[in-house]
Formats: C-alpha cells, sequence, structure tokens
C-alpha cells in the first residue's frame, strides 16, 4: 500500500476557481466551484460574483457552494462574470482568488 501525504499550499497552483464552466444539464462542469485537493481543510472569508454592470449574483461563506449559473431562480444567458474570493487556509494563511468566469451554455 502507497500512502501519499499532500501537505496544504495556500496558492492558486493548488486552490482555484475554473475560468469557465457549462452549465447545460450534461453532468459535466454543470457548475463552478472553489476546487482543492483538501478543500475540506479551508474556509472562505468573502466569495462573491458579479455580472458586468457591477450585480452582486451571489455572496457566500461556504467553500461548499456550486454556483449552478442561476440568479433569483433564473437561468443567466452566457456572459462573462466576474468573481473575488477570499480563503483562509490552515494557519490562518489568506488567498485571494479574484479574476472573469465565463459561462458557457
Amino acid at each position: 500500500v502507497r500512502v501519499v501525504v499532500n501537505n496544504v499550499v495556500c496558492d492558486k497552483e493548488h486552490i482555484f476557481l475554473p475560468s469557465a464552466f457549462t452549465p447545460n444539464g450534461d453532468g459535466i462542469n454543470d457548475v463552478w466551484r472553489i476546487r482543492s485537493n483538501f478543500l475540506e481543510q479551508l474556509r472562505v472569508s468573502t466569495w462573491v460574483l458579479y455580472n458586468r454592470w457591477g450585480q452582486k449574483i451571489f455572496e457566500t461563506t461556504d467553500i461548499n457552494f456550486a454556483w449552478d449559473g442561476t440568479f433569483r431562480g433564473q437561468p443567466l444567458p452566457p456572459d462573462v462574470y466576474g468573481y473575488y474570493a477570499r480563503i483562509i487556509c490552515p494557519g490562518n494563511e489568506e488567498l485571494i482568488l479574484q479574476g472573469n468566469l465565463t459561462l458557457i451554455r
């Protein structure tokens, strides 16, 4: 039996948000969420998504939140959205992720 120990590394290579997703119901990339091999050890202090006009689409502190491409129960059109996430790693190390997300239908 081979045992591999992954150390928690608080950087964009080990904790990331995809730059695009396709919420089309095919079961592949249908939700947008934070991805990491050690997700259970992380906390989110802020995670916000905005549309191109600056309207807040969602805000959460749930590290396991998965966005399905809807706003107020309605599917949003294909577009580019901006995000900001402040993630707290073990030892209270902080990682800021910000950028654009492309919603493809």
